[in-house]
């Protein structure tokens, strides 16, 4: 029905709303975190990359991709 097919459209049009990517730049600082971050990661120094993006969230808590790669050093630190 027509009704069926506006409530989808809406439906889709809220999905992609919600999961539009960050298209702002980092700001320096938080770039500069994540860097170091993604460093220690590189070097398996899960724990100091876990202290990196927890001072790079408390900056910019809006970032998910911040979150994402905490998350990914927890799983590789393994306790």
């Amino acid at each position: 029905t027509k009704q069926d097919t506006e409530c989808i459209t809406y439906l889709n049009a809220l999905l992609v709303c919600r999961h539009k990517p960050d298209k702002k730049p980092l700001p320096p600082i938080v770039e500069g975190l994540k860097k170091k971050a993604n460093a220690s990661f590189e070097k398996e120094d899960y724990t100091k990359a876990i202290i990196l993006y927890n001072k790079a969230i408390a900056l910019a808590p809006q970032v998910s991709m911040l979150y994402g790669n905490r998350a990914a050093a927890f799983m590789k630190r393994k306790w």
